[in-house]
């Protein structure tokens, strides 16, 4: 199979499970039972098959996946027992998010639709709780995919993509590193008993210090003279029952049993996303065989004189780490009316937007544009200065539309002198 097709598979089906956790919440809500399974496959083989026919035939895959797959997804769908506003949902999802990563692959968000989908299902797990054990289920099975999903996903694609030399190595870190993190979950699961004992005897240490230390404290407050003259001073006053039974009732409403799992899997989602922010394990490397697909748009900016030279043309992304990051700013320029004309070099783009550039970034990408040299690696400055001229264009772009934008005074004026 296409390492592509699995690309564009593994980005849908992440935000699959992020939809089949909101399908499981509306489900929840009108009380009616999800056949969470047959979903999922559903579509996951609909997506597949329609990833592959746009990798193999893409003059067809679109009319094949109207006329075949789609009555096939509801055929299924209702034989499975959902109702026709989830099959038909699932047909459009389907459809239109693979075609949008089979188009542009270029933007990576598993870390953030990992996050997302804990803090959605935590967030909803208390009322899985009280609707009944088999929603509760559900969501943690969901839960539990969307992060085992994400880890052997990352890595199979970079292990196929990585050369030969290095995926020993790879699968050794990586198997360390996913090892760790489910010891660590095997050892919290079967020995929480004996946790939770050595914790609450840290607290009574801790506890049985401080009253050692504050005891002259209480003694001095305790003493008869003390007690004698503050009864002078403040009323006898009794304690109110009704603030102890309020007291009592929140006690109880706290459920370590229900509240200790949840607060368990939010702090091992925040400690999954800090490792998999701080370390490079799972950032993607390019291929020089991987062809993405991505375009750019060169237009004028602020020249209405130039506005026939506005294309549009679609390129592969260059497979370079130099050439990705201008590649990217490019793009990043097109979406705020600021890119390149055809025309123009890379330093007489900037000049005429007045960028203040390093011409060390120039002198990079003109060496690996035209030169021999196609593995020139991305240094520290560079990527400080592709960040620099980011922050330019925003500024241009925030200046751009300031002096477009057009009073009531103004527009009256203009009026009366076509007038």
């Amino acid at each position: 199979m296409n390492i592509r097709v699995l690309h564009v598979f593994f980005r849908f089906y992440i935000e699959w499970t992020f939809a089949s956790l909101i399908f499981v919440i509306m489900h929840l809500l009108s009380s009616q039972q999800m056949p969470l399974t047959a979903m999922m496959a559903i579509a996951a083989a609909a997506s597949l098959v329609f990833a592959i026919l746009l990798e193999k035939k893409p003059n067809f895959a679109k009319p094949v996946y109207v006329l075949v797959i789609l009555p096939l997804i509801v055929l299924l769908g209702n034989i499975s027992g959902l109702d026709l506003f989830y099959t038909g949902t699932t047909a459009v999802m389907v459809f239109w998010r693979t075609l949008k990563f089979h188009e542009d692959s270029t933007s990576h968000s598993e870390s953030v639709w990992l996050v997302v989908t804990f803090l959605a299902g935590v967030f909803v797990s208390p009322l899985g709780y009280f609707y009944g054990g088999s929603y509760l289920m559900q969501i943690a099975i969901l839960l539990i995919f969307q992060l085992m999903f994400i880890l052997s996903g990352q890595f199979l694609l970079k292990w196929l993509d990585i050369e030969t030399a290095a995926k020993n190595r790879f699968a050794f870190t990586y198997s360390s590193l996913l090892g760790g993190m489910l010891l660590l979950v095997a050892a919290l699961t079967f020995g929480r008993n004996l946790l939770k004992e050595s914790f609450f005897f840290v607290l009574q240490a801790i506890g049985w210090i401080l009253s050692l230390l504050l005891y002259p404290l209480f003694s001095w407050i305790a003493s008869p003279p003390l007690q004698e003259r503050a009864s002078k001073v403040l009323p006898n006053r009794k304690p109110n029952v009704e603030d102890a039974h309020s007291f009592e009732t929140a006690k109880l409403g706290f459920d370590p049993n229900f509240w200790g799992p949840i607060l368990f899997v939010f702090l091992v989602v925040i400690a999954f996303y800090f490792i998999y922010k701080k370390t490079s394990l799972f950032k993607k490397e390019q291929g020089t065989s991987e062809i993405q697909a991505g375009f750019v748009t060169n237009t004028p900016f602020n020249d209405s004189s130039l506005n026939n030279l506005l294309s549009r043309k679609r390129m592969a992304m260059p497979a370079n780490q130099v050439r990705k990051e201008i590649f990217q700013l490019e793009k990043f320029a097109h979406k705020r009316d600021l890119g390149r004309l055809n025309f123009e070099s890379i330093n007489e783009w900037f000049e005429r937007l007045g960028i203040l550039y390093d011409h060390r970034t120039i002198r990079t990408y003109e060496k690996v544009r035209y030169g021999n040299d196609q593995e020139e690696p991305v240094e520290g400055w560079f990527k400080e200065d592709i960040k620099a001229i980011k922050k330019q264009l925003i500024s241009l772009e925030k200046l751009y539309k300031e002096e477009n934008k057009t009073g009531l005074k103004d527009t009256l004026r203009n009026i009366l002198k076509r007038n």
